[in-house]
């Protein structure tokens, strides 16, 4: 590992009024502080993080504060971020399934010994909660991690 290594955050922004089981993709945008900028609507499902070997990745999600786009008082919260099973997921990237903790986080580790370029497709749960109903619904999206010397 450099010791220009670093943990990645990775924020999923979520249009709440807008999400239900088929239109996933375009409701949730992907960004994160490794410099990449943000997935556009759509194009979630193929965004990419920049992971280095041995560090953490952390996932958190918000609600998305454009007009139209969600609800007063949803919430939002990542549940779990799970490994595709039986390899479906490409390269072997993250060390275990990692659960919510507290905080709306879910904090995850890339493994020391995964392979410089590797990239996983990985799944991503979370739920959201409308304001006006209570109403908890969960879903799922599967976005990818690659490994990368810095930055």
């Amino acid at each position: 590992m450099s010791n220009q290594d670093k943990d990645t955050n990775i924020i999923l922004s979520i249009s709440t009024a807008l999400i239900n089981g088929s239109n996933v993709d375009q409701c949730v945008i992907f960004s994160d502080d490794r410099g990449d900028g943000s997935s556009s609507s759509g194009n979630s499902k193929n965004y990419i993080s920049k992971v280095n070997k041995g560090k953490k990745v952390n996932w958190t999600a918000s609600v998305n504060p454009n007009s139209g786009q969600s609800n007063p008082g949803d919430t939002v919260t990542v549940v779990a971020v799970l490994k595709k099973p039986d390899n479906l997921g490409g390269d072997d990237i993250l060390e275990k399934d990692c659960y919510y903790q507290n905080g709306n986080l879910v904090e995850g580790k890339v493994k020391s010994n995964a392979e410089l370029d590797a990239t996983e497709n990985y799944l991503v749960v979370f739920a959201v909660t409308t304001a006006s109903t209570a109403q908890t619904t969960s879903y799922i999206i599967d976005p990818r991690i690659k490994i990368v010397t810095q930055n």
